[in-house]
């Protein structure tokens, strides 16, 4: 991170979190943006249709059924200008690991 954002120095990290969406429980997670400095989307399953992480003001979707690379990441700014949602899935499990950066 601090290679991406040479400004920023990594002070703390919140505990990583797993998050699972399956279709008959949560789906899909609505548009928000989070408050950390620098959050983390950790892709850790392929077994779902649909999904994806949505960031609307570049119509860019990352993770979907159709392009998730388990083990891969992406890190992004927190703050409202990086509004995102997770698109539902209609099948299977979708497994992430979701973490902060301070």
């Amino acid at each position: 991170m601090e290679a991406l954002w040479v400004t920023f120095k990594l002070q703390k990290w919140d505990c990583p979190a797993v998050r699972r969406y399956e279709v008959n429980v949560v789906k899909q997670m609505d548009l928000h943006y989070d408050l950390e400095t620098v959050a983390m989307v950790g892709y850790l399953s392929k077994d779902f249709v649909g999904g994806g992480t949505y960031f609307p003001r570049w119509k860019l979707t990352v993770g979907g059924h159709t392009d998730v690379v388990v083990g891969s990441a992406v890190l992004y700014p927190g703050g409202i200008s990086h509004e995102h949602s997770a698109h539902p899935i209609t099948g299977g499990k979708r497994y992430m690991l979701a973490n902060s950066f301070y």
